[in-house]
């Protein structure tokens, strides 16, 4: 929801902006503090409330993924968004 370039569908204009408005901070912060690692992570579409029961996703899925994501992270690596299966994702 947070993908200029992939939103075919329109609407969901607070959450799609508020997710927009996340990147272009943690951009900045990564500019601003290159001694710190910076990543965007997307968790999937995942068996919540929010993603509902029909979700591909399971909570343990993304969790465990997302967890790997964040461990193989490399100091000084550029800014990007990975999805929970460590994929770029364009911004």
């Amino acid at each position: 929801m947070n993908s200029i370039q992939d939103n075919i569908s329109g609407g969901y204009y607070s959450y799609r902006s508020s997710k927009v408005a996340l990147n272009m901070i943690t951009q900045s912060l990564s500019i601003d503090h290159p001694e710190i690692t910076f990543d965007l992570l997307h968790p999937g579409w995942v068996q919540s409330e929010m993603g509902g029961a029909s979700a591909p996703v399971t909570v343990d899925q993304s969790a465990v993924g997302l967890w790997k994501v964040i461990s193989d992270l490399q100091k000084g690596s550029p800014l990007k968004l990975m999805n929970f299966k460590g994929q770029v994702l364009i911004l």
